[in-house]
């Protein structure tokens, strides 16, 4: 199995080097924009080939960029006209169903390209060198620049890793260039029987990506399936929204559901996990012991979870940390009774979406087995995470055919991480 990721290299350049590479991204971003504002003038066009015919000589005239470089522009601008085409069918699609009224304005202006991040080819416009070194192409030709990374991404530069294309990234508060390269991994196809654990994750950031990683290798890691939760989400704004709810809206707008998704599926890669994701519908509002589901058992909107049937009650992250980690083991069932692993939930159908949701409903977690845990000693540490992160590992995993419809009985290890005067616990 093909698997890709992409490593850092941090480059030392003399100020010749620096300036070179400056000017040269630079120009890459003023040709983007130019394109752009071409492409957006002749009906938004997101046809990479006429792009190129209609834009190659004006770009290499203009801005001297190299002839790989000057083709280069045009793709990445039609990839961005193709996207937000994509987005704005998607978008038609929801009004008409009535999932939301808000009208996607992405076309409505001239994609406009802030960052100057340029990109490379492999062997045309960047190669590596012996003892860290790689070799660029600038507006004045190559450059030699010595490079340092994470020490295992630079053993799998060395060694068999298949290399792709790679971006070149500039840290204006640090002032410091960065390569970004794109590496191809041939890794062995995973099986049920080489993750043995699983992991469910209800809120984070990339910032715990690496801990959840370590801490549990040789998982399945489950994560909720969020794609257009901004669209999903009914959000308040207008001089009639409160702070709060101002606050909330920015939160939500920064919060990138997708990057911490990849963060974590190529670190548990190469910590012999894997990342899936399961349905994130009602998995706050879904009782974990009785299975009761409504939106009366989150009083208020509010952080804490009261079942209106059972009574149970706990903090409203916590009781999606435990759904989504009930439901990761549902996949992990359904993959070893049938070979394939779903990745993430089928949205095909709504009947799909529903049969998902009454095998949701059959799910039980049960607080007896808590008690069983004593065996294991727990430490409790100050820990300043940025936000609330809810984690249950379920330990161990049976083998399928023992393993009960309803999943009556399952063995829990908590782990909290929260912020403002916060504890941390984890098992030794």
């Amino acid at each position: 199995m093909k698997q890709m990721l992409t490593t850092k290299l941090k480059l030392h350049t003399t100020p010749s080097q620096f300036r070179a590479l400056r000017q040269t991204q630079l120009a890459y971003r003023d040709a983007l924009n130019a394109v752009s504002r071409y492409a957006f003038a002749h009906g938004k066009k997101s046809n990479q080939q006429w792009l190129q015919q209609e834009t190659y000589a004006q770009v290499r005239a203009t801005y001297h960029l190299p002839a790989q470089m000057a083709c280069n522009v045009p793709r990445q601008v039609g990839a961005t006209y193709k996207t937000l085409w994509t987005k704005l069918k998607q978008n038609n699609a929801a009004r008409k169903a009535g999932i939301t009224k808000k009208r996607y304005k992405g076309l409505d202006q001239p994609p406009r390209y802030v960052s100057p991040t340029l990109t490379y080819n492999y062997h045309r416009d960047y190669s590596l060198k012996p003892q860290q070194q790689v070799s660029l192409l600038t507006l004045d030709g190559r450059v030699v620049v010595c490079y340092t990374g994470y020490e295992k991404h630079l053993a799998l530069l060395q060694h068999g890793a298949h290399l792709g294309a790679a971006k070149l990234w500039y840290d204006k508060s640090r002032k410091q260039f960065y390569l970004l390269v794109t590496l191809e991994l041939e890794v062995a196809d995973p099986t049920p029987e080489t993750h043995q654990h699983v992991v469910g994750v209800d809120v984070g950031q990339h910032t715990i990506s690496r801990r959840i990683v370590d801490q549990h290798p040789h998982s399945i890691i489950g994560l909720e399936d969020l794609t257009h939760i901004r669209q999903r989400t009914k959000r308040r704004h207008g001089k009639k929204a409160t702070k709060k709810q101002h606050r909330a809206n920015r939160h939500v707008s920064k919060w990138a559901f997708a990057e911490l998704h990849g963060y974590l599926a190529y670190k548990a890669m190469l910590a012999g996990s894997m990342a899936v994701r399961v349905d994130a519908h009602y998995s706050s509002q879904a009782c974990p012991r009785c299975g009761h589901t409504g939106q009366d058992n989150r009083p208020n909107k509010g952080l804490m979870f009261v079942c209106q049937s059972c009574h149970y009650r706990l903090h409203a992250d916590l009781i999606g940390a435990r759904n989504v980690a009930l439901r990761t083991l549902l996949v992990r069932q359904d993959w070893m009774s049938t070979g394939v692993l779903s990745a993430r939930p089928d949205v095909s159908s709504a009947e799909a979406k529903a049969a998902r949701l009454r095998r949701y409903a059959e799910l039980r977690w049960s607080p007896d087995n808590i008690q069983r845990q004593s065996r294991r000693r727990c430490r409790l540490c100050y820990s300043s995470w940025p936000r609330l992160i809810s984690l249950w590992a379920f330990l161990p995993i049976r083998p399928v055919s023992l393993l009960p419809e309803s999943f009556k009985f399952l063995e829990i290890i908590p782990m909290l991480y929260e912020d403002r005067g916060t504890y941390t616990s984890i098992i030794e």
